[in-house]
């Protein structure tokens, strides 16, 4: 399975390497850091770490969508879009 992981917080990477401990392959890690997403996708093997969802790898066969229900991962001229869009700030 290509895994592609979005939110490289502890519960997220924790999945990831479970998974990938299994034989599986992490494709890509998203974030909303750049740095957080490079140092997860070195942790795990993964070749692509983005702050965009536009880099999901679409060799992608299972997405991990580890992310707090209060943030978007989107980045953020995208993540401004929708909040201002849905009545936010």
């Amino acid at each position: 399975m290509s895994v592609s992981l979005v939110g490289a917080g502890p519960v997220g990477v924790t999945l990831a390497a479970l998974l990938a401990r299994k034989g599986h392959r992490v494709e890509s890690v998203i974030s909303t850091s750049r740095r957080s997403a490079l140092r997860a996708a070195r942790l795990l093997g993964a070749p692509v770490a983005s702050d965009t969802l536009r880099d999901i790898s679409p060799k992608t066969t299972l997405l991990i969508l580890a992310v707090p229900t209060t943030r978007s991962v989107a980045s953020r001229p995208e993540r401004q879009r929708w909040s201002t869009s849905a009545g936010g700030t």
